[in-house]
């Protein structure tokens, strides 16, 4: 109860305990080395806390980021395929389901070392008109039915390149899309190919 260690305390009284050990080492019989460790000590321990708070806050910036980056790929990830190349034009970017009808068919378009499935419901008898009902493809009508020139907005131009879209059932060659007919569950392959000599 010495008056000047009442007059420090309320001088002092910021929350921190330091300044009240300091004045009680200095203006009491206080001893001094007992002040000089609880400095020692409380500043080694506040240091200690100060960097477990950083080390905390690096490891929420570094979760933060984690978190951002797996966003960006998620978001990435809901697009099948790269719009890059051929596939700058694509209508669709992703497998698709479409169309409704008694019959089920898959047909998977191939370009470029990339594909996409679509997934197609008709009452259609041959793959020409099944994929013209859903707007797959686009091209020239002739004698022998449509010759295409186009799938999911991708071209394929013999004229310029040598390209042209191969049509496979389970990879096995078919006639031509008017002249063959689907039945459900069946699967196809429009692949754009390049003829080469």
């Amino acid at each position: 109860d010495h008056p000047r260690v009442k007059e420090g305390a309320s001088f002092f009284s910021c929350g921190s305990p330091l300044p009240r050990v300091l004045w009680l080492a200095l203006f009491t019989d206080f001893p001094l080395e007992g002040a000089l460790l609880f400095v020692c000590v409380y500043h080694f321990k506040k240091k200690e806390v100060f960097e477990m708070k950083h080390k905390q806050s690096i490891l929420s910036r570094a979760l933060l980021l984690l978190l951002c980056l797996l966003a960006v790929c998620t978001l990435v990830a809901c697009a099948d395929i790269e719009r890059r190349g051929a596939w700058e034009t694509a209508v669709y970017d992703k497998d698709t389901d479409l169309g409704e009808g008694s019959k089920t068919i898959t047909v998977k378009v191939i370009a470029e070392e990339q594909s996409l499935t679509f997934t197609l419901h008709t009452d259609k008898e041959n793959l020409e008109d099944a994929l013209l009902e859903h707007q797959l493809v686009a091209g020239d009508m002739g004698q022998f039915g449509l010759y295409i020139k186009s799938v999911n907005g991708i071209v394929a131009d013999y004229d310029a390149d040598g390209s042209y879209w191969a049509i496979t059932k389970n990879g096995e060659d078919t006639l031509s899309a008017k002249d063959t007919l689907i039945a459900d569950g069946e699967c196809y392959e429009l692949t754009k190919t390049v003829f080469s000599w």
